[in-house]
């Protein structure tokens, strides 16, 4: 997948509040919709960059 897609589409929607960037599961799942992008790719993308995934789901984080 295209890296420049994944960082304008998480960047578009990420919070940034006291210095930390977070990202909600559910934003995860609409950008993958929207964009036909693969979660993991949201996910790595995320890791790599110090983007905090919140208010999961599924209960994980």
């Amino acid at each position: 997948m295209d890296n420049a897609t994944v960082k304008n589409a998480v960047n578009s929607v990420a919070l940034e509040k006291e210095g930390a960037i977070s990202l909600s599961c559910s934003d995860a799942f609409q950008i993958a919709k929207k964009y036909g992008l693969n979660l993991k790719d949201i996910s790595r993308y995320c890791n790599q960059n110090n983007i905090k995934i919140v208010k999961c789901q599924l209960g994980c984080f």
